[in-house]
Order: C-alpha cells, then structure tokens, then sequence
C-alpha cells in the first residue's frame, strides 16, 4: 500500500495524548463506539490537516464533530454510512 501514498507515522506522545482526549470525550459503547486505534486516525488527520476516508459511521462523526473534513467511502457491501 505504501506505493499507492500511504505512509507510515510514528506516533509521538502528542498524537498519542491527541487520540486518547478524542476517545475520552466522544466514546460511548452503544451510540460512538470509536476505538482507539480509530481516534488515532482522527487526531492524525487533524494535526495534518487532511481528510478522514472511512467507511465507519462511529468513526467519521467524531471526526466532523472534532473539525476533521470527512469523505465517506462504501463499505464491503457496498453501503456508504449516512452521517
């Protein structure tokens, strides 16, 4: 995947202190069930100033509610979320 530009980040304690406070504040098991490792993503994009592409609902509305652009994609069958 790397040849098609993707990359690969280092996390340093300020990303990783970024994705804890999203998961802290915007978690809830049944209505945003974000995992950590979907915060980090999040607070990525945020400090890079990029897009969120997701085909995770929970994901991309935390994302739009902590100032991410978001761009849904389909999902495996097909289905785009609605956010």
């Amino acid at each position: 995947m790397l040849d098609h530009g993707l990359s690969v980040v280092a996390c340093d304690r300020d990303l990783a202190e970024a994705a804890a406070d999203i998961r802290t504040e915007h978690y809830h098991s049944r209505r945003q069930s974000v995992s950590l490792a979907d915060c980090f993503a999040i607070a990525l994009a945020r400090r890079d100033a990029r897009s969120l592409v997701s085909c995770d609902a929970d994901q991309l509305r935390v994302a739009a509610m902590v100032g991410v652009a978001i761009r849904p994609i389909a999902n495996s069958a097909g289905v785009v979320p609605e956010v």
